[in-house]
């Protein structure tokens, strides 16, 4: 199968979850997006990894923005390949201080370095993470990226 379109790629991928689990898709300035449930973003990930049609085999960037007035204030952004669809995807998830994100270096193995500078530059938490020395800030106590601080 060759997707015609990015949003023919989003739309393939939105069919195998239910309505629920994926909150947006769209393409924007030939970009495709989703922004997606956090409890079922390990699923996607394998999903888009793994499916013979997509084969997003790398991980290219995670990073967040902390938007300290919202509910969820944390938008975590991954952004992936496809060798053989020449494509990127970024997924989104929002998520808050206390509640942890599943890791997936189980599934990208560069998303340990990732998900630790997560955690130091923001305190976002990742479940069954097996590593989180700080890679830059060992003396640090607080999190420089987060604005509820200015």
């Amino acid at each position: 199968m060759s997707f015609k379109s990015e949003l023919d790629m989003l739309q393939y991928i939105c069919l195998n979850f239910s309505k629920q689990d994926i909150l947006k898709y769209a393409v924007e300035y030939k970009q495709p997006f989703l922004y997606v449930v956090r409890s079922v973003l390990p699923k996607v990930i394998s999903f888009i990894k793994e499916d013979s049609e997509l084969q997003f085999n790398m991980l290219l960037d995670m990073t967040a923005i902390h938007y300290p007035d919202r509910s969820e204030p944390f938008q975590i952004r991954y952004l992936f390949y496809s060798s053989k669809l020449k494509k990127r995807l970024t997924i989104y998830i929002f998520s808050t201080e206390d509640v942890p994100i599943q890791t997936i270096s189980n599934v990208y193995l560069n998303a340990d370095w990732y998900e630790r500078e997560l955690h130091e530059m923001f305190g976002i938490l990742f479940d069954y993470h097996s590593d989180f020395r700080a890679l830059f800030l060992s003396d640090c106590e607080t999190y420089p990226l987060r604005k509820d601080k200015l």
